[in-house]
């Protein structure tokens, strides 16, 4: 299955930016229909990321192979559980408005992940799990 997302892409960490580029995606989806009229995307397989400090030319290769799953609501709205890891880049601003400051700029998550969103935006983001400040590692 290819990349359902642009590949590579230019995220933000405080004070530099990163290109990261998929490196390996050995992953699939399976989209249902569900008889609320929502659409429910399972993402699940191997895909890993390289994330390069676009200053000093370092990166690090994160595992962002989930699995997840995806719903999409006729409305607008949407959620996105995630069991495994994944990799978020979220600004300041997104980050303070989920209630979760810590996380401005790239980081990878292990665990679970739940979070809701609307056609403006994220509205709520949790975790519980292991933490990787990406950015600290290619500062």
């Amino acid at each position: 299955m290819p990349v359902p997302f642009p590949s590579p892409f230019t995220a933000s960490c405080p004070n530099f930016t990163v290109r990261v580029s998929i490196v390996k995606w050995d992953a699939y989806t399976i989209t249902r229909h569900l008889a609320n009229g929502a659409v429910k995307i399972s993402f699940r397989g191997r895909a890993l990321a390289k994330v390069t400090n676009e200053k000093t030319g370092e990166a690090v290769i994160e595992n962002i192979g989930g699995p997840a799953n995806v719903i999409f609501y006729p409305n607008g709205t949407g959620t996105e559980e995630v069991s495994g890891h994944a990799l978020v880049d979220f600004t300041a601003a997104v980050a303070g408005a989920a209630g979760v400051p810590q996380l401005t700029g790239v980081h990878e998550l292990i665990g679970g992940i739940d979070l809701t969103f609307n056609s403006s935006g994220l509205t709520s983001f949790t975790y519980v799990g292991h933490v990787t400040d990406v950015c600290a590692l290619l500062s």
